[in-house]
């Protein structure tokens, strides 16, 4: 569950760095077009749903903390009441070597599923660069050279540059008038 938490957390972060990068490099269109709150209120809710994934992702972080808490918690006062229940036959130097061990354990304990968990969410970065090495190449020309389906798409490419217009008419949209009429052209 976390690791799918943690993935869904990268997937919806890329979208906000790649809408700053777009309104970085288009800052002067939307200034133009007067879209600043459009694109702010594109932006917030971009940053919106990366957030709800990131307390996800940090409210099962707590609940695996508290259960290896009360994992250790359990742990330790088990070998605490065993401990004193044997005192006698046992020393207070092994008791207290025995709370000391448990304590040490539970510590090493949290920490290895600690690790082993931040392990498998990390993972995640590396399964998606998995899946864009499976993605299809693209051809070399090889095809082309062989007669295969590229071949084909290349024989109904132009063979020259040049553009003919023959009784063109346009409109901005159906209802209004003619903005292009019978307009005929070639260019070379």
């Amino acid at each position: 569950m976390r690791r799918e938490i943690k993935r869904n957390e990268g997937v919806s972060r890329s979208p906000i760095y790649a809408h700053f990068n777009a309104s970085l490099s288009g800052l002067s269109t939307i200034r133009c077009y007067g879209a600043e709150e459009t694109n702010h209120a594109a932006f917030l809710d971009a940053l919106h749903e990366n957030a709800a994934w990131m307390v996800s992702f940090i409210g099962v972080q707590r609940w695996l903390g508290f259960r290896l808490d009360a994992i250790c918690a359990v742990l330790v006062s088990v070998a605490a009441l065993t401990s004193v229940a044997q005192l006698d036959s046992l020393g207070y130097a092994l008791v207290a070597l025995a709370l000391e061990s448990a304590l040490l354990l539970s510590g090493n304990l949290q920490w290895a599923v600690r690790q082993t968990a931040e392990l498998a969410v990390h993972l995640t970065a590396v399964e998606r660069c998995l899946d864009y090495c499976d993605l299809p190449q693209d051809s070399e020309g090889d095809e082309v050279k062989k007669g295969g389906k590229n071949a084909v798409e290349l024989a109904a490419w132009p063979a020259e540059g040049r553009l003919e217009l023959d009784g063109l008419c346009a409109r901005y949209r159906p209802g209004l008038p003619l903005v292009l009429s019978g307009v005929t052209l070639t260019v070379p």
